[in-house]
């Protein structure tokens, strides 16, 4: 069982807001997890997916909460968004015991139906937080990051590794192959792991697609994620997806919001300075886990296949976009993201910002680095000299 670096946010959350609702991807680990955590922590667990506890919340979901809640403890509502009607209670519950945290735990793959049932029911009453696919770190069994040095270079040193380099790069290329589903590491099997991706859009996503967004054009819904999956890291053009999928522009956004809403994808914007007109306005794509991607491009068994279609680059950007993101979210560094191009194709693949501080980094899959992978940060200080002291290249 691999530790969730979420949990320390989680418990901090608990204790200082109202309620706390917990989002993800389908099969990111969420039920299992929740389980886990009221186990260790005298919870109590209860599952929406039920059809008997469902039926009994929908008699009355208040005097439901109420009998089995206890007061002081973990109280976990998985699936809610099954039981709308739960919100309201839940509403009434936390506003009676205002200021108090009630330490209940509202949580759901149906991210978009949870937002909005919160936005009607519960807006300012509730803290969100999210549980991607496993990170690199949680592999490790590491529970905190050294992202720390990205801010203050000064801790670069501390940031460095014990772990031989030759598992790392071991273990770095079979998570670029398959990613960080947990069933999927779990099971360690490279036909298990094919079976598993290739069913997982026909499964999970397709579904809850048709459940959320009553989808019409499950073709164009399906052709757009082989397009996200085969250009991750890369800028959209709405125009090529249109053609690769025979819907609409205004059609391929909606699917990928809805992608995003699911947490399958996240649409990176452009950075935008206001004295800085001659920028490229596309957002850049990314695909959060890299099995997508791989299985998109058929699967493949090692780097060296991907590296000679050009496309273990583009991966192994989206790779490094999405651990940057899950430690974002588990250690609350409130730090914003974004990407930066400009019209004479100069760019930086990711601007990290906290506060008035912005940081570049350059993301290589490459052994060694030449003063040709400068350009992008060379264009970026010339235009940000005074609030980007320094700058990254992240490669193997």
């Amino acid at each position: 069982m691999y530790h969730r670096n979420i949990e320390k946010n989680l418990s901090e959350l608990l204790a200082t807001f109202r309620a706390v609702a917990l989002t993800g991807a389908r099969q990111v680990g969420k039920s299992f997890f929740l389980k886990n955590y009221c186990d260790r922590n005298d919870g109590l667990y209860f599952s929406l997916d039920d059809p008997l506890t469902r039926d009994e919340v929908r008699d009355d979901p208040y005097n439901w909460i109420k009998k089995n809640r206890k007061k002081g403890r973990i109280f976990v509502i998985d699936e809610a968004v099954k039981c709308p009607e739960i919100f309201n209670a839940i509403k009434i519950i936390v506003d009676k015991e205002d200021p108090v945290p009630t330490k209940i735990i509202i949580a759901s793959s149906a991210n978009y139906l949870m937002v909005r049932n919160i936005k009607e029911s519960l807006a300012g009453r509730v803290a969100l937080i999210k549980l991607y696919p496993l990170s690199w770190m949680e592999l490790y069994g590491r529970q905190t990051s050294n992202i720390s040095f990205l801010t203050a270079p000064e801790n670069f040193l501390k940031a460095r590794t014990s772990l031989p380099l030759k598992e790392i790069k071991r273990d770095r290329e079979l998570y670029l192959l398959s990613g960080g589903f947990p069933e999927v590491r779990v099971n360690d099997n490279w036909d298990f792991s094919h079976r598993w991706a290739n069913n997982y859009y026909s499964t999970y996503i397709l579904p809850l697609a048709l459940e959320l967004f009553n989808v019409t054009k499950q073709y164009a819904l399906g052709k757009t994620f082989q397009y996200m999956s085969l250009n991750t890291a890369q800028l959209l053009n709405f125009s090529d997806i249109a053609a690769f999928t025979g819907a609409s522009s205004v059609t391929i956004k909606s699917y990928i919001h809805y992608y995003e809403a699911m947490m399958i994808c996240f649409e990176l914007q452009q950075f935008f300075p206001n004295h800085i007109k001659r920028l490229v306005k596309s957002p850049k794509i990314h695909i959060l886990d890299p099995i997508f991607p791989n299985l998109s491009l058929g699967f493949q068994q090692n780097l060296m296949m991907l590296k000679n279609i050009n496309k273990i680059g583009f991966i192994y950007e989206s790779f490094i976009f999405s651990e940057l993101i899950k430690i974002n979210e588990y250690e609350s560094r409130f730090l914003k993201f974004s990407t930066f191009k400009t019209e004479d194709g100069a760019e930086v693949d990711i601007v990290l910002e906290k506060g008035l501080q912005k940081i570049p980094i350059e993301v290589k899959y490459k052994e060694k680095i030449t003063r040709r992978d400068l350009s992008g940060l060379k264009s970026w200080f010339e235009a940000h000299e005074e609030d980007s002291p320094y700058g990254f290249i992240i490669y193997p």
